[in-house]
Order: structure tokens, then C-alpha cells, then sequence
């Protein structure tokens, strides 16, 4: 509840009811939009408390007592807050100072903090001292700026002395004054009155100690300069956060206040290559900005503060800066990989300037494909327009250097470029009939799985394929469809690449499209039919009576036949007029001959003309009849004629001479042949699906895992898998034996890449055998190496970026409930060639099974639709029974039909999702090389996926909770996920794992910054639970009994340095903990703990990384046990590991582990116990960690 204000000079002070007043100042701005709550630290005494009761510096309790020289003591009566009433004063003159000794185990003190209730007649001359430390090394002084008196704050650290000054808000004379600096370790903060004047954001400060243990106060600690003249009627020291300041401090970090400032210092203040401030701060959007001459300087809570200027900082302001489709930067402006390029990144993609290009940007889902293709580095190079609608007004482009990157809802976004972008847009682009790109442009495979320097990109509504010889040329349609079927460029056909666009013949109703080595032929009646190469037999020529006579007393009727064969065909004679036989034969003659014609081409004509005489002994031959015909595209070459189709028997004459009575007195027989290829009128699965059985591989090997995932690096020892823990970790977990039930995934996938002739192995894959010996039943051990290595790579795909990505849109939107939806989804993409892998799915348990389909047919009326599929338990066997399918009904229900693992619909009960549930996955979702979950989560990119949890091994998940939100809810003892659940966080089921199967879950944008994991054992072991998100990575590796019940809550999941807090119904478990920073507020490199937590009943544990600075605070509880920790952090470069073993002195206490120089593994490292988190210091303790080599 906002309480009313109090108006203090410059300043208003706002109070929120919880005793947490907060600053709104002109300079500063207003401290806005406060939504997450203060973090509570303990309320920890000073080290030093001064009131000059008695005429003495010292504590109440006699400790710390100051050597006093030239102070005069005496009485006042002034009421300050926080302070109450003061009655004695210090006189501060020429050659006045107090000194205290800090013990040297208490130094250097980070953080700390320092206040002085101070009266100052005059604003003097020059500097006057407050108080100032060399071991702890800060200074607190003021100085007279321009007629008015400033607080000036002073840390020491590696780089010197580092100052900052409050001169918007200055210091008032003859009146009693509250003065303070805190440093927190990554920020100073100076307060005046108790309210914040100036805060300085530092990034990874180490304060640099130097001279004595001793603190002065009044002067400068070498001497008789920046003498102090005035009054002092009280000094605290802290050697923590001051509770009373930390609400302040808390909410200007939430706020931004003073990060755009500090930013402005560190990139050279009015010197740097923004200019000088041309207006104060101000909020916007969900951040705040300040403009410069040359550029302005943005800040938000999720990006942190970044400058922009120039020719980019214009493009930003036109494309309404934050509040735009980039949002805020969360970069500088950087040099690009192109020669002379610049860019800047923002939340939702980046602006790209050069001198040829000028700037452009390129955001949302065109800029994360930008990205994993190599952004600037990659073939497209530049953008050379921002992104605009494309011309059909249904999706999105941008255009770069080097070629376009389209988008739309429907197929995601795709790169097309080179030759293959050339045709595309003299077909249409996006508005003609191919409508968007479903893939990038990709190279065709050899049969050794290496590229032949041929390329495509499929489209909605066609293929265009490239080839140096060739050129590019689309395909499109049924032609395309059977195209692939038969394995595309490099199939079985032998058709080759396209070699024109797909043609209508004048005058009909055929289409067809030209090949290197051959033609596919297209018309309504008769479909699409390959051409490659065909063969004309020619056979028998049979003659009935003729009218032969010599003179009028004989008559002549029998033919004694000679014929003579003219063919030719694309240009060339394969023979002309040739006779046979040599001499005559009877009434019938068989020719015989065969004549191979290849390639066949659209404007391909066959020519055959048989002449037949009669022999005549008496007189020259006698001309009976010719046979004279063209078979062209027109009659498919023959193949529309003839009974059956190509054989041609009893054949009357075309022409007739004067000794036939008729055409029909001469007769032929031949027939036009093509080459076996993929039959229309066998079924699919005989041809196109696969043989063999589904099988197991009981082991996916940690290779295959970096084969398989573009952004996993091979290991080749143990050292190197120490090296990436949680790449490790996802490896044993959600992938090592996904596959040890069976390749479900793996053996649709690769059926899906073999139509879309984007596999090694080509149609009709049903030729593939398991082995010589058993064709039909595949094992992992029988099968042929290179068909099992192929099926289980695709079957790792499942737990990939892209596949989980597209399974968590369908529950989100919830297609999963809705079969009916799913069946037009399928009927479309089978249409448009972007082959899906259907999935159905048991979500409460994550196990699931797949299949391709390949057909759907609409039920009339009631009727159910029919979903026809290649399922990988039922390989193809002759009889009734083998018709699997996918039933839908019209009441959204759906069932398998003949399918050895049966699925069927869940019951849907009210604000629950259903227990099994169908999805599907399209080809142009598979069709790249998976990126683990972690690539999009380090991408930092709001629209993907923004953190995983994974919980595998001998527990399972009984409740997860976060703000209120429950993911699970039991109705009558049986668990459901609720629908309204936690937002963007879902399971990602495994299909054909076995066993205790793992508990993946995925979020969509970031983590909710508190969730809670109530889990309990399921037999005797261990488990492991893995949480990464873009800024940390936690593991535990968790003992478990059948017993156990435990809580693990995880707050400030949205930062830098998460807490941990482990509860347990067990006594004395150790867990083993790996954390990770992978960044933090200060933007140091990686950070990673690995040690071990005890933890015991009704006693929590606790882990976090230090509020300030680069420590961690461990609270163990349960018995003594020694803490052994392994440290690693990125030095020069490379990964630096130490480690040391340290046994706390008490159960449940605190202990901080400090670094002396965060950037150096050889430093010493402080050991601090306290009773409580940021509490009171009982120990300190030094040791040095080994070097692990």
C-alpha cells in the first residue's frame, strides 16, 4: 500500500507500508514497477559504533577504542534518524584525528559500509576527510564542487584509486547530516540523509590492500592534508550491507538506478564515442534510457545497460527502439566478422551496418536462424533490408548480401540463395505456387554420405534442385511426389536432376518435367509415370491371303514376306530400312529386334515404320503394307495404348499396296517397355517402408550423442567430460538409453529423410534388408552397421531443441486434445511434401511411440478419418491383416488399429490435459542437425527455449510448484498435469525408452524465479536432478531409499546466484552438488563449484553464490563433515581447476568461501564462519587450494 510521501529538499520519499522507503528524485528518476520482493539478510551490528558518550571513541562495550589527538569533546542535542537523539559531539580543528585498529583477520572487509553524522560550518577550501582505510582501502570525504559542498566515495583496487561523486545531491552546511558509502562488491552507493545520492555499478572490482590495519577518521592516514573541520556526533562501521540501506540498494539494482550512469563512466565518460548527456534519464518500456549527442544508453532488468549510437543507434530509434519488435540491446556496438561491418544485439535480434549495406536489422524467429546458420559469417553475409511482409501478405523476409531468409507460421523460417533463389523468384517467390520455404538450401548426399556438390531447397509447394550442370529448376506436385518416392537426383530412377520447370503440353491436359536422364509425365487419368528409358521389341508380322497373280491363268495368295525396319529416336537411326531376313520368309515373320532409347526426353518421339513386301521370283517384290507410327509425350511413348498398356498385338497396317485386300491382310506386334521402377498400384509399405522389424540398442555411445548435436563437443578422455559436466550429465540421463526399447523415432525419421531424398538410402527403401541371412528380423546385433548407425542417430533427435520445441507449441496451444486437428495438420503437410513423424504420447509417464504416415483418407459423414501409417513394429507382410492405421473420430478421439503397441485417447477431465495424446512433427522441423536444449537456452533469446529440469534415476517428481501454480494435481490418487499449470513449462516425452524412464521438462521463455521440486525415492540408489537456465547450471546427485521425501526449492532462479535449499525426512545424507555461474551481474566468466552438502532431517541445507563479490555460502547441516570442494573458472582463456578440503567447527553453521582475486586460481581463499547468511563473522581462516593438473 503506498503510504503519502514526505518532500526532503530535492527529494521525495515514498513509503510502501513495509518500512522500505524508496528514493523518487528528479535526477535519478522514480524507482517504478517494484514486483519481486526485498531478499531478507539479517539485521548485523556494526564492527564500530561511535557516540562520544563520556568525551571517548569507543563501542558501548569498550571495544574498539580509537587513539584521540586534537578532538575536543563536547555537548549538542541533535535528532537524526536512524541515530534518535545525540548528545555529544567530536570538534574537528587543525590537526585533529581519531585512529582505530581493525584486527587484520576481519580485512579486507567486502562489503562494508560507513556512516558519519557530521555538522560542517563552511563549505572550506579543499577535500576534508570523514574517514579512510589502507587494508580495507576506501576513502569517505567531501570537497566543495562549483559553491556547493559533494560527498565523494573512494575504492582502492587493482586498477587504483576509483572515485565517485554525489554532485546532483550536495551536502547542506550548519545543520546535522547523515553521510554513508556502502560497497557491495559490485557497486558503491553514497546516501545522504539515508537516502541514496549517487550509486556506481563496478564491474569485477578486487579491492587492492595496502599499508596498516588502521582506519582514521577527521584526516588523511599519512598525515596533516584533507584535515576534517566540523563537528562529528557519531561513526558506524560495517563490515556487511547495512540492514537499513539494503531495501534501497535491492530496489535501485531491480531498477536500474545508476547502471546507465556507471556505464557512461566505464565506456570514457564525455571523451567516449557517445559525446555529452543530452537529457536526464528516463523510463522506458520496461527499462529506462538517457540520450547523448552521438547515442543514447539503454537499461532493463533482463538485458542490463549497453550503448547504441550512430547510423545504428538511427535504425534503432525509426524501428521505435525498445518498445519496438528488437526490444533493448544487449550489447555495444561491436565489430562484426565482415571486414568494416558493425552491429549491435537486442532481445530480439540485431542492426547490422556497413558502408555498402548501411544499417539493417534482422529480429524474432529470421534472426535466431541468422544465427545458427552463422549470422554474418555464413553465406548470406549482410542484411540488405530490414525485415518487411512478404508480397502474398502471409509471412516474412529478409534480404542479405547473399541471399533471403523467409518465414511464415506455418513453416518456420528458411534461407534460400544462389541460382535456387533466382528461379525461385521468377516463379513467384512466396506468392507463387511454391509458396515458403520448409528447408535451407542443402547438398545432396552421395551414397558414402559425403556432399556431390548438388543442392536444394524444398518449398510448400515444390522442390527446386541445383546442380552445375544441370542449373536450378523446380519440381512440383505429383510429379515431385514420385520424383522423391523414386530417390530423387540420386535414386534408383537414374532420372538425375531437373533440367526444366514443370511444363503443360499445348492442347492437353499433361504436365511434365525434363530430366537429365529422363521425363516424369503427369495427366489426371493416368497420374505420374517415370520415363527413363525404354525399350521397343519388335515381334511377329503376319500376313492373311493376299491377291498375287502371274498372267491371267494364275493365282498367287500366299505372301512370302520381306520387311523393312526404319527407327528413330532424339535425332538418331537406329536403323533405316534395314531387311530382314536376307532372303523372304512366309506369311509371318518374327523380327525380333530390340532397340534401347535413352534418355527419354518431353520432346522425345519414336518413330517406327515397317515396310512389307511380298518376294516374287518372276518378277520384281510386290509392295503389301506399312505399318508408320510416332509415339511421343502425347501417348506417354506408348504406354496409353496397347492391351495390357506398351504391348501392341495384331496391329493393322497404317497403308496398304494393291496386292492387300485390306489393312487388316498385314498385321504387327510389338511393344514399348520401361524400366522397372516404383509401382503405383503396389502398396505403399511393399515399397516405401521398411521390411524389418523395430529393434533395440540397449547403449547410445557418448560419440554418437557429439555426432548428433551440433553444439556438443567430442570427448576424447575422462578429463574432457569433467570439463562439460551438465553436457555430461544430459548424456546419461535423457539420452544413453533412449533407445533401449526400441528405434521408433529413429526408424520414422529416416523413412521421412529417404522420401524427402535427404538420406543416403534411396526408394524403395522396402529393398533395404536386416542382414543377407534374415531379411525380415532385425536386432542390434544383426543389423546391417550402417542402417542401425543411421536409425540411431534420427531416434537421438527426439530430445533435441528443435523437436522438444515443436511438441511444447502443440500442448501449449493445445492441439493435443483436439485429434481432428492433428489429422488436417497431416493431411496438409503430406500434401505440400513436409513428411511429419506422428507421435503419441503418455504424458504422465514421458514414454511414447512413432510412426510416419503416409496417407489420409476423409470418413464420410460419421465415419471416422483414416490416418494410414508406417509403423516400426509392423513392417510390412502380405495378408488382410497388415492395414495400420490411425483412426480419428468425429467426437476428437483417435486409436490404433493393427498396431502391436496399442494408443487410444486419455479421458480429458476438467482444467487437465489428456494422459495420451498425438502430435505431429514435420520434415522441416527435422531436417537440420539437432541443437541440445542448452544451445537455445545460452542464446539468451526470449522466444526459445529459456531453461530444462531433469530429474532421472531412483526418484520420481511429486508435486512442482512455483508462484502458486501447481504443474500436477492428483485426482483420486492418480496424477494429471493441469492445464493451467506453471506457464511455458512442460514434460518432453522420450519415445522407446526403457525402464525407469527420466523426467524431462522444458521452459518456454525464462524460469520463473522460484519453483519448488517435492520428490520421493522409488527403490534404493541415487538420482540425479539437473536445472540450466541462461545464467546458471545446478546438479545434485541425490542418495535415495523407497523412504525418502524430499523438497528441493530453488529461488532467484532468474538471476545470477540462485539459492538452494535442500529439505529431507532422512538423517545425515551427503549430496553432491555441481553450480555454475555461467555469468553474473558484473559479467565475469564462468564460475563452478563441485563439492558435497550434508543434510539431515528437519534441518535444511542451503547453497548460493555470495550476495557480493565471487563467493560461495554453504549452510550444511547433520554431522561434521568435511567440505570437499573442486573449483573451476576461466583462466587466459582456458579451464583452470583447484581444490581444497575444509571440516566446519559446528553443525549448522555458515560458511563463505571467498576468493582473494576472483580471476586468479593460484589465489588464497577466505574461509568466513557466521551463524547466520550475511551475519555476524566469527572466523576468519586463509588457505591456499592445489592446483589440479
Amino acid at each position: 500500500m503506498l503510504m503519502p510521501g514526505k518532500l526532503i529538499g530535492n527529494n521525495v520519499f515514498l513509503n510502501f507500508g513495509t518500512n522500505v522507503p524508496v528514493l523518487a528524485n528528479p535526477i535519478l528518476g522514480n524507482l517504478v514497477n517494484i514486483v519481486n520482493p526485498v531478499p531478507k539478510i539479517p539485521d548485523t551490528p556494526p564492527l564500530v559504533t561511535y557516540t562520544f558518550a563520556n568525551g571517548k571513541a569507543q563501542n558501548d562495550d569498550g571495544s574498539f577504542v580509537a587513539v584521540v589527538k586534537n578532538v575536543t569533546f563536547g555537548k549538542t542535542n541533535a535528532t537524526v534518524s536512524g541515530w534518535g537523539t545525540l548528545t555529544n559531539q567530536a570538534q574537528f580543528a587543525a590537526d585533529s584525528s581519531m585512529t582505530i585498529s581493525i584486527p587484520a583477520k576481519l580485512q579486507p572487509m567486502e562489503p562494508y559500509g560507513v556512516e558519519a553524522v557530521v555538522n560542517i560550518p563552511a563549505l572550506g577550501t579543499g577535500r576534508m576527510n570523514i574517514v579512510e582505510g589502507q587494508k580495507s582501502p576506501f576513502s569517505l570525504y567531501v570537497e566543495p564542487r562549483n559553491g556547493t559542498l559533494c560527498l565523494v566515495g573512494s575504492i582502492c583496487d587493482a586498477k587504483g584509486w576509483l572515485s565517485v561523486t554525489a554532485d546532483k545531491n550536495t551536502v547542506p552546511l550548519n545543520q546535522w547530516v547523515r553521510l554513508a558509502m556502502v560497497f557491495t562488491g559490485d557497486e558503491i552507493v553514497l546516501l545522504i540523509n539515508g537516502q541514496i545520492a549517487v550509486r556506481r555499478v563496478i564491474s569485477a572490482a578486487t579491492l587492492k590492500s595496502f599499508g596498516s590495519n588502521k582506519m582514521v577518521i577527521g584526516v588523511w592516514p599519512g598525515g596533516n592534508r584533507y584535515q576534517f573541520r566540523g563537528q562529528m556526533a557519531g561513526l558506524k562501521i560495517w563490515n556487511s550491507i547495512p540492514f537499513e540501506y539494503w531495501p534501497q540498494i535491492w530496489h535501485a539494482q531491480e531498477n536500474g538506478i545508476g547502471e546507465i550512469d556507471s556505464k557512461y563512466e566505464e565506456l570514457g565518460g564525455d571523451s567516449c564515442i557517445l559525446g555529452e548527456p543530452t537529457r536526464t534519464e528516463a523510463a522506458i518500456g520496461k527499462g529506462r534510457y538517457r540520450t547523448y549527442q552521438r547515442g543514447a544508453i539503454y537499461w532493463s532488468a533482463g538485458t542490463g545497460a549497453w550503448e547504441v549510437h550512430g547510423a545504428i543507434y538511427s535504425h534503432y530509434r525509426a524501428h521505435s527502439g525498445p518498445t519496438g519488435s528488437l526490444g533493448f540491446p544487449n550489447s555495444d556496438e561491436s565489430v562484426a566478422a565482415r571486414p568494416g561491418a558493425r552491429y549491435n544485439r537486442f532481445e530480439n535480434g540485431a542492426i547490422y551496418w556497413s558502408a555498402s549495406t548501411r544499417a539493417k536489422e534482422v529480429h524474432g524467429l529470421i534472426f535466431a536462424h541468422y544465427l545458427y546458420l552463422g549470422a554474418e559469417k555464413c553465406h548470406l553475409g549482410l542484411p540488405v533490408s530490414d525485415e518487411m511482409n512478404c508480397a502474398n501478405g502471409q509471412g516474412r523476409k529478409s534480404r542479405f548480401q547473399g541471399g533471403n531468409i523467409y518465414w511464415s507460421g506455418a513453416t518456420g523460417a528458411h534461407e534460400v540463395h544462389g541460382a535456387i533463389l533466382s528461379r525461385y523468384l521468377k516463379l513467384g517467390g512466396p506468392a507463387g505456387f511454391l509458396g515458403f520455404p520448409i528447408s535451407d538450401e542443402t547438398d545432396i548426399l552421395k551414397s558414402n554420405n559425403q556432399p556431390s556438390g548438388a543442392k536444394f531447397s524444398r518449398f510448400q509447394g515444390g522442390t527446386i534442385y541445383w546442380s552445375s550442370a544441370s542449373g536450378a529448376w523446380e519440381v512440383h506436385g505429383a510429379i515431385r511426389q514420385l520424383y522423391e518416392k523414386s530417390g530423387g537426383p540420386l535414386g534408383s530412377s537414374k532420372l538425375g536432376f531437373p533440367i526444366g520447370n514443370e511444363t503443360r503440353v499445348g492442347g492437353s491436359d499433361i504436365k511434365f518435367n525434363d530430366f537429365q536422364g529422363g521425363v516424369i509425365v503427369w495427366r489426371p487419368s493416368s497420374g505420374a509415370i517415370i520415363f527413363t528409358e525404354l525399350q521397343l521389341q519388335l515381334g511377329k508380322v503376319e500376313s492373311s491371303s493376299i491377291d498375287d497373280g502371274i498372267g491371267w491363268f494364275k493365282k498367287d495368295r500366299t505372301a512370302e514376306l520381306i520387311t523393312y525396319t526404319t527407327v528413330k529416336a532424339n535425332g538418331v537411326t537406329l536403323d533405316n530400312g534395314k531387311r530382314r531376313p536376307d532372303h523372304h520368309a512366309g506369311s509371318d515373320y518374327n523380327i525380333g529386334s530390340k532397340y534401347l532409347i535413352s534418355p527419354i526426353r518431353s520432346n522425345t518421339a519414336i518413330y517406327l515404320k515397317i515396310k512389307v513386301d511380298d518376294w516374287d521370283y518372276a518378277s520384281s517384290n510386290d509392295h503389301l503394307a506399312n505399318y508408320e507410327k510416332t509415339f511421343d509425350i502425347r501417348t506417354f511413348f506408348g504406354q496409353l495404348g496397347g492391351s495390357p498398356p506398351g504391348v501392341y498385338s495384331n496391329q493393322n497396317s497404317t497403308s496398304k499396296g494393291k496386292d492387300s485386300p485390306s489393312l487388316s491382310t498385314i498385321r504387327f506386334n510389338f511393344s514399348i517397355h520401361k524400366p522397372p521402377c516404383i509401382d503405383s498400384t503396389i502398396p505403399f509399405r511393399e515399397q516405401c517402408w521398411w521390411r524389418f522389424d523395430n529393434f533395440k540398442t540397449p547403449v547410445l555411445s557418448r560419440q554418437m550423442f557429439a555426432d548428433v548435436f551440433s553444439d556438443v563437443e567430442n570427448v576424447e578422455n575422462t578429463w574432457d567430460e569433467i570439463m562439460s559436466p551438465f553436457d555430461s550429465i544430459y548424456y546419461k540421463t535423457a539420452y544413453k538409453k533412449v533407445a533401449a526399447g526400441g528405434n521408433c523415432f529413429g526408424i520414422s525419421t529416416e523413412a521421412v529423410y529417404a522420401r524427402a531424398n535427404q538420406s543416403i538410402l534411396v526408394e524403395p527403401i522396402h529393398d533395404y534388408k536386416a542382414n543377407s541371412s534374415d531379411p525380415i528380423n532385425a536386432t542390434n546385433s544383426n543389423l546391417a552397421t550402417g542402417l542401425k548407425h543411421l536409425f540411431n542417430e534420427k531416434h537421438g533427435y527426439q530430445v533435441g531443441a528443435q523437436a522438444i520445441n515443436c511438441i511444447i507449441d502443440q500442448i501449449m496451444n493445445l492441439d493435443i486434445i483436439q485429434p481432428l486437428e492433428i489429422y488436417n495438420r497431416v493431411k496438409y503437410l503430406l500434401a505440400v511434401g513436409d513428411y511429419p513423424v506422428i507421435c503419441m504420447n503418455d504424458l504422465a509417464h514421458g514414454s511414447g511411440h512413432c510412426v510416419m504416415p503416409y496417407r489420409c483418407d476423409d470418413g464420410a459423414g460419421s465415419h471416422p478419418h483414416k490416418i494410414w501409417i508406417g509403423d516400426p513394429n509392423a513392417p510390412w507382410r502380405s495378408g488382410p491383416a497388415d492395414k495400420t492405421y490411425i483412426e480419428i473420430k468425429k467426437n476428437n478421439t483417435f486409436r490404433t488399429v493393427n498396431c502391436p503397441a496399442p494408443y487410444a485417447s486419455g479421458t480429458v477431465l476438467s482444467g487437465m490435459l489428456p494422459s495420451t495424446f498425438m502430435s505431429a512433427i514435420p520434415y522441416h522441423v527435422l531436417r537440420q542437425q539437432p541443437r541440445t536444449p542448452f544451445w537455445e537456452i545460452l542464446s539468451t533469446l526470449i522466444f526459445l527455449l529459456g531453461g530444462i529440469l531433469l530429474l532421472a534415476g531412483d526418484a520420481e517428481s511429486e508435486e512442482i510448484n512455483s508462484d502458486g501454480k501447481s504443474y500436477y494435481k492428483k485426482v483420486n490418487g492418480v496424477r494429471h498435469i493441469t492445464s493451467n499449470g506453471i506457464r511455458g513449462f512442460s514434460r518432453v516425452p522420450l519415445f522407446d525408452m526403457k525402464g525407469k524412464i527420466p523426467e524431462l521438462y522444458a521452459q518456454r521463455g525464462t524460469f520463473p524465479n522460484r519453483m519448488e521440486l517435492k520428490l520421493k525415492g522409488t527403490r534404493n540408489g541415487d538420482a540425479t536432478n539437473l536445472i540450466r537456465s541462461a545464467s546458471n547450471a545446478i546438479s545434485l546427485n541425490i542418495p535415495t531409499k523407497t523412504t525418502t521425501r524430499d523438497v528441493l526449492t530453488m529461488n532467484g532462479l532468474q538471476s545470477s546466484r540462485p539459492e538452494i535449499r535442500y529439505e529431507t525426512n532422512e538423517k545425515n545424507k551427503q549430496i553432491g552438488v555441481n553450480y555454475a555461474v555461467l555469468k553474473d551481474r558484473a559479467n565475469r566468466p564462468i564460475r563452478h563449484y563441485q563439492l558435497n552438502l550434508g543434510v539431515t532431517k528437519d534441518e535444511p541445507a542451503m547453497l548460493r553464490a555470495a550476495q557480493a563479490g565471487s563467493g560461495l555460502e554453504i549452510k550444511m547441516s547433520g554431522t561434521i563433515q568435511p567440505i570437499k570442494v573442486i573449483m573451476r573458472h576461466i583462466e587466459n582463456a582456458k579451464i583452470v581447476s583447484s581444490k581444497f578440503t575444509y571440516t566446519p567447527k559446528a553443525a549448522g553453521e555458515i560458511l563463505r568461501i571467498k576468493p582473494q582475486d576472483a580471476l586468479s586460481s593460484a589465489s588464497p581463499l577466505t574461509i568466513e564462519r557466521m551463524n547466520t547468511f550475511d551475519g555476524k563473522i566469527l572466523e576468519k581462516k586463509l588457505i591456499t587450494p592445489k592446483i589440479i593438473k
